[in-house]
C-alpha cells in the first residue's frame, strides 16, 4: 500500500490572527447519514448555501468554478449533526465523489475517485504544499461587506482518507481560504496582499494532512518529514482508523472501530472556526475556496463549510453544568459556569446573570474572574479576551423540597453579538419525584418573513389586549406593541416591525443588525434560539386578563403553576387567578411582588411559580369542575409595565412529591347572604 515519495520545504507564515476551533459534539447514539440536498448545485444555490450574513456575496469575471467538476465534487446537506458534523447543513468541496463521500459511513479502507485526469497548479495552494495539484476544485466570489462588518469567519472541518497511514509523507493533500482586497478601499491586516483563512487554531498552520492529525506519523510516513507537525491532536477526530502504535508510527489502518462521524473520510478535523479582523466594512473582497490532493489522486480528501459570515463585535458565550443531575432532597449541589468570548474582538461590560432560582438555597460561590452577587445573581465579569480567555463561576446550592429546578444563565456584553444562540445556558436537574406535566406553552418559533415574526395566540381573551400588527399594516400603537397591545413574538425581531422613521423611540430590548449579528445587550426567549418566540405585554391602566387556559383538576392534589416573566420596563405586578368556569366566579388568586426598574428582576429571566391544593370533594360545598387558570395584569400603570412570558407550565405533583407548607388552598365560590325576611333586606340598606 505504498505510495511514490517525494520531499517537499514547507513554508511557516508567521502572521497574527485571530482564529480558534471548537470541539464538535460527538453523540453516543449511532450516527445516520446526512440529507444530500444537492449534487450539481448552481450558482446562486453555493452562494445561498456559504452566506451566513453580514455581507454580500456575488459573482464576477472570471469567477465561479474555475477548476472542478460541479456533479461530482461539490454537494449540499442537511442533518449534518445526526450524522456527527459540526454542523446541521453546509457544503462539501472534495477531490473525490461528493455524492458517495456523504453516503458512507467509511465503509472503504482507502476511497478514491479520480474526479480528474490532469493537474493543474494553483500558486496559492502550492504556496501550501507544492505538489498540492490533482483532482483540484476552485470556486471563486466576491464579498462586500455590510457597513456594520469588520471581520470575515468562516467555519469548516476538513477530513481526509489519507488518514492515518500518509501522514508525514509526500500525500499531504491540502485547502485553503484565500482572501484579497478588491475596492480601492479595502485593505488586509498587516498590507497583505492575501491571506489564507484555511489555518488552525494557536499554531496557525494551515491545515493539511501533515499539519494536523492523530499525533503519530503513519506506517507509509516518516516522522522526520519536512514540516509535519505532530501536536496538534487535540484538533483532530479519530473516524474509526487503527490507534494502534508500532516503532513510533501508527501500524497499517484496517478500521477496526465504528465510525462516530457518517463520512467516509479515516479522519476530521474539530469544527473550526477562523476569524480574519481589521477588515474595512463596505468594502470588497475575493474569496476563493480551494482544495487538492497531493501526490496522486488516490485517496480523496474534503472541507465541508458552515458558512462564511461577515461578522462584527463579541461572540460571548455562556456553558453551564452540575455535578449531580438526580440529587437528594437537601442534597448540595455545584453548579459550574464558563464564559469565554469567541471573537472576532474583546468584549467589554461582560455580564452573566444567574439567580437561583426557588428550587434551591444559596451555600457559597467562588469566581476565577469578576464578582458576583447572590442576591441580584449578576455576575460582573467586565472585559473579556477573544479567544484566549475563559473564566469560571461555581455555585454551591442546597436542593429544596419544591421549587423550580430549571436554572437559567444568560451573557451580554457592550459589543455586538455575531452569534446570539450560545448566550443562555440552562440546566435542569431531576430530583426523585414524579410529576405529571398538563400542559406548557412555549409559544414556539417565529417566522420573520411573515408580519415581522408576529403572531397571535389563541389563549388571549378576545376583549382584552389587541394585537401589535406590524409596520406598515399596523398602526403606530400597533407596530410600537404599545400600551394595551401584545405580540407572540421572538424579543428579536420586535424592531423589525417598528416603523423604521420611528425607532428613536423604540423602547423593547435590542435587535438585530442583520440575520446573524445581534446588537449589544439583545436577549432571546428561553430556548436561547434566535427565533424562539416569547409573548411580549405592554399593559396599561386595565387590569386585564393576557392568558387564559380551560383544564380539569382533580380533587385532593396538589398542583404547580409556573411561567418564566422578563422584565423590559417596570413597573409590573402579575396575578393568577383560578376560575370555576362554569359560575366565573374566583376560586383562589395570586399576586406576584411589584417587579421595578430597580429591583433584582430588571433585564433578566426570572421564575415565578404558584402552587395550589383541591381539596377533597367531602371537604367542599360544592363541585369544582373545570377551572380556568389566567395571567392578569394587577397593577395600573400609564407607563412601563412592559415584559416578555415564556414556558407556561401547569404540572400535577404526584404522591412522592414534597408539598409546601402553605399551598393556595382552592375552595368553593362564597355565595351572596340569604335573606328571606324583607325587614332585614331594608336594614341591610340603609
Amino acid at each position: 500500500m505504498m505510495k511514490n515519495s517525494t520531499t517537499y520545504l514547507f513554508n511557516i507564515l508567521l502572521m497574527v490572527f485571530i482564529l480558534f476551533g471548537f470541539n464538535q459534539k460527538l453523540y453516543s447514539q449511532t450516527p445516520v447519514q446526512a440529507t444530500i440536498e444537492n449534487t450539481n448545485p448552481s450558482d446562486p444555490q453555493i452562494l445561498e448555501a456559504l452566506n451566513g450574513g453580514g455581507m454580500t456575496l456575488y459573482l464576477d469575471t472570471g469567477d465561479g468554478l474555475v477548476r472542478g467538476v460541479r456533479n461530482r465534487q461539490i454537494a449540499t446537506f442537511s442533518n449534518g449533526e445526526a450524522a456527527g458534523f459540526g454542523m446541521e447543513e453546509g457544503i462539501l468541496f472534495t477531490t473525490g465523489r461528493a455524492s458517495e463521500d456523504l453516503a458512507s459511513r467509511n465503509n472503504a479502507l482507502t476511497k478514491s475517485f479520480e474526479a480528474q485526469s490532469t493537474t493543474y497548479s494553483d500558486s496559492d495552494l502550492t504556496g501550501i504544499f507544492n505538489e498540492a495539484t490533482r483532482d483540484v476544485v476552485i470556486y471563486k466570489f466576491k464579498v462586500t461587506l455590510a457597513d456594520h462588518t469588520s471581520a470575515i469567519r468562516a467555519v469548516f472541518q476538513f477530513g481526509s482518507e489519507e488518514y492515518p497511514d500518509y501522514v508525514g509523507s509526500v500525500y499531504n493533500d491540502a485547502f485553503g481560504f484565500f482572501v484579497r482586497p478588491v475596492s480601492a478601499g479595502a485593505t488586509l491586516p498587516g498590507g497583505a496582499s492575501v491571506i489564507n483563512m484555511a489555518r488552525l487554531p494557536y499554531s496557525n498552520n494551515p491545515i493539511s494532512i501533515n499539519t494536523v492529525n492523530y499525533g503519530y506519523a503513519g506506517s507509509a510516513g516518516s516522522s522526520t518529514y519536512p514540516g509535519l507537525d505532530l501536536t496538534q491532536s487535540e484538533h483532530y477526530i479519530v473516524n474509526g482508523h487503527s490507534t494502534q502504535v508500532s516503532g513510533g508510527l501508527v501500524v497499517d489502518n484496517t478500521n477496526p472501530n465504528p465510525a462516530p462521524i457518517y463520512i467516509e473520510y479515516n479522519g476530521l478535523t474539530n469544527l473550526i472556526t477562523y476569524d480574519l479582523i481589521n477588515l474595512t466594512p463596505g468594502e470588497t473582497y475575493e474569496f476563493k475556496i480551494a482544495i487538492a490532493d497531493a501526490g496522486d489522486t488516490q485517496y480523496d480528501s474534503g472541507v465541508m463549510i458552515k458558512r462564511v459570515q461577515g461578522t462584527t463585535g463579541a461572540d460571548v458565550k455562556i456553558e453551564k453544568i452540575i455535578d449531580m443531575m438526580d440529587p437528594g432532597y437537601n442534597d448540595e449541589v455545584k453548579f459550574t459556569l464558563t464564559a469565554s468570548n469567541l471573537g472576532p474582538y474583546d468584549a467589554t461590560g461582560t455580564l452573566v446573570n444567574d439567580l437561583l432560582p426557588s428550587g434551591y438555597t444559596y451555600v457559597s460561590h467562588t469566581t476565577s474572574k469578576g464578582t458576583y452577587d447572590p442576591n441580584s445573581g449578576e455576575w460582573n465579569i467586565g472585559n473579556l479576551q477573544a479567544i484566549f480567555e475563559e473564566v469560571t463561576l461555581e455555585i454551591t446550592a442546597t436542593v429544596n423540597e419544591t421549587g423550580e429546578y430549571m436554572n437559567v444563565a444568560t451573557i451580554t456584553s457592550d459589543e455586538p453579538d455575531p452569534d446570539l444562540e450560545n448566550n443562555l445556558a440552562r440546566v435542569t436537574p431531576n430530583p426523585l419525584c414524579f410529576e405529571t406535566l398538563l400542559f406548557y406553552e412555549d409559544f414556539g418559533i417565529s417566522n420573520p418573513n411573515v408580519n415581522s415574526g408576529r403572531t397571535t395566540t389563541p389563549y388571549m381573551p378576545l376583549d382584552s389586549y389587541s394585537f401589535g400588527t406590524s409596520y406598515p399594516s399596523g398602526t403606530n400603537s400597533e407596530a410600537r406593541i404599545d400600551n394595551g397591545h401584545y405580540a407572540v413574538v421572538s424579543p428579536l425581531y420586535i424592531k423589525d416591525g417598528w416603523d423604521p422613521n420611528d425607532l428613536s423611540n423604540y423602547f423593547w430590548t435590542p435587535g438585530m443588525l442583520d440575520d446573524i449579528i445581534a446588537e449589544a445587550g439583545a436577549v432571546t426567549d428561553i430556548s436561547g434560539t434566535l427565533s424562539g418566540a416569547a409573548l411580549a405585554i405592554n399593559t396599561n391602566n386595565d387590569l386585564d386578563i393576557f392568558y387564559q387556559r380551560d383544564q380539569l383538576l382533580d380533587y385532593d392534589d396538589t398542583y404547580r403553576y409556573s411561567f418564566w416573566m422578563y422584565l423590559v420596563e417596570g413597573p409590573a405586578k402579575i396575578a393568577i387567578d383560578i376560575r370555576q368556569k362554569s359560575t366565573g366566579k374566583i376560586l383562589g388568586t395570586y399576586a406576584t411582588e411589584v417587579f421595578s426598574d430597580t429591583g433584582i428582576s430588571k433585564g433578566k429571566w426570572t421564575n415565578v411559580q404558584l402552587y395550589f391544593s383541591i381539596p377533597p370533594l367531602q371537604d367542599l360545598d360544592c363541585e369544582i369542575g373545570e377551572v380556568v387558570i389566567e395571567l392578569r395584569n394587577d397593577l395600573e400603570q400609564s407607563a412601563g409595565s412592559r415584559f416578555y412570558i415564556d414556558n407556561i407550565g401547569l404540572t400535577q405533583l404526584g404522591s412522592t412529591c414534597p408539598e409546601p407548607a402553605d399551598p393556595l388552598q382552592v375552595d368553593c365560590p362564597i355565595p351572596p347572604p340569604s335573606i328571606s325576611n324583607p325587614m332585614l333586606l331594608n336594614r341591610a340598606r340603609q
